[in-house]
């Protein structure tokens, strides 16, 4: 089960180095400003799954067009990988907050994972040249949700 990330319980490190994983391994102070600007804003949730004791996986998250969910990031701790544990969390999260349509924008190395758990997939244009994006999607999403999301995506504010 996931729980919300509380900075007195879990540690803190060991969340940024999974979500270093998530978002290509960027400079220390980019992580600080999404653990303490992005997920602190209101309809944005940040979850951690232990196994016994440690972090092991993070999933965050943008629901402010709720029932409608972005997933921001997710990452699973390499040693864990390829046991359920991420698709776990994308349930444990929908259910958690009472969301039903999840969405987010990936890569190559990851639209697999995200068809096997129910997503579909479609080709979406890549500011980085040899490089293939796609929004996945899973439930029902009108038109004016997915541009929403797709503007948050493009815009890439923190």
């Amino acid at each position: 089960m996931i729980e919300a990330l509380n900075p007195e319980r879990h540690s803190i490190q060991a969340v940024k180095d999974l979500l270093a994983m998530a978002v290509g391994r960027p400079e220390q102070d980019y992580l600080e400003k999404l653990l303490n600007i992005f997920y602190t804003k209101e309809k944005r949730a940040f979850f951690v799954r232990l196994n016994q004791g440690k972090i092991i996986g993070i999933i965050g998250l943008d629901y402010s067009q709720a029932p409608y969910w972005w997933i921001t990031h997710i990452a699973v701790h390499p040693d864990f990988r390829r046991k359920g544990i991420g698709r776990r969390m994308i349930d444990d999260a929908a259910k958690t907050l009472s969301l039903t349509s999840a969405g987010l924008e990936t890569d190559q190395d990851a639209v697999d994972f995200y068809r096997a758990c129910g997503f579909t997939a479609r080709e979406v244009f890549s500011n980085w040249p040899g490089t293939h994006r796609y929004q996945c999607t899973r439930g029902q999403w009108p038109e004016s949700v997915l541009e929403y999301y797709n503007n948050l995506e493009h815009s890439k504010k923190v």
